[in-house]
């Protein structure tokens, strides 16, 4: 079965709020929702409102006329799928010197996109429940910028159920095919305009079980580490897909991952907790 986001009611007051995912910042007193339920629809500043705006329109002209893995300017890399198109932003600390608008765009709504993953990260670690990710993973990441395309009458789901590799992914899209798993049951996200939803990730949920080397699984290896954590009473990481959507759709996301050398600082001072504990 399926439902959508926007059936749920909607925010009115202190009761209605935790059956509604939506809220217009990230901050410490929407925390408990976003870990339990492992995703929340956020309002977008004015800026990131505006920038996001400006960049569908370049992303989607870069993905109709680009090819296979064809290098464009500022790091821009495109693939192409049979069942969609991607370009991506490799993660860079700072951008080209010299950009043209098209690119300038696309850097824009990066940094626009992982504020909004980055607010989400601080309400996290202010909720005390990942000390490890406030030294480790947490002060150590990159943001990778992907944009895909999806176009009617392709496979039932284009992108099936997966869990996203990274801490958080913060995703915007301009036609509705994105749906998440909660309770044995895939919910539609329908996003309005000027949204974005934030998934949790699976690296969060081994770093939130003090398993700081299980950045990166996969596989039945990332579903077991998913469940440990919720037989643990911590937070999951958000299952999700993509279906076919009924118009084309073009999604932008930002997805918020741990570095090794992340990974392993984190290890370090679970270690010397662990030892302190003991000792």
């Amino acid at each position: 079965q399926t439902r959508t986001a926007t059936q749920l009611p909607r925010r009115t007051g202190a009761t209605s709020r935790r059956s509604d995912p939506r809220h217009e910042s990230m901050d410490a007193s929407h925390v408990a929702e976003l870990l339990a339920q492992s995703y929340a629809v956020v309002q977008l500043d004015t800026y990131a409102r505006a920038v996001v705006a400006a960049a569908f329109p370049v992303v989607r002209a870069c993905l109709a006329s680009a090819t296979e893995a064809e290098p464009a300017a500022g790091g821009l890399i495109t693939r192409r799928f049979a069942e969609r198109a991607q370009l991506r932003l490799e993660p860079v600390r700072s951008p080209p010197a010299t950009l043209g608008e098209g690119e300038a765009a696309i850097y824009a709504c990066q940094v626009a996109l992982t504020a909004v993953g980055l607010q989400a990260l601080d309400a996290i670690r202010a909720s005390g429940q990942v000390s490890a990710l406030q030294v480790g993973a947490y002060s150590q990441r990159d943001a990778i910028f992907d944009a895909f395309t999806y176009s009617p009458g392709g496979p039932p789901a284009p992108s099936p159920a997966h869990f996203d590799a990274g801490l958080v992914t913060v995703i915007v899209d301009d036609t509705s095919a994105l749906q998440v798993l909660t309770a044995d049951e895939w919910v539609g996200v329908r996003l309005r305009e000027g949204e974005a939803v934030v998934l949790l990730g699976r690296a969060l949920s081994g770093l939130m079980l003090g398993e700081s080397t299980c950045v990166t699984p996969g596989g039945a290896e990332a579903a077991a580490v998913v469940a440990r954590a919720g037989a643990a009473g911590r937070a999951t990481a958000c299952k999700h897909r993509v279906v076919c959507p009924a118009r084309p759709r073009l999604s932008l996301t930002v997805e918020l991952v741990a570095t090794e050398a992340g990974a392993r600082a984190a290890s370090e001072v679970l270690r010397a907790s662990q030892n302190t504990t003991t000792g």
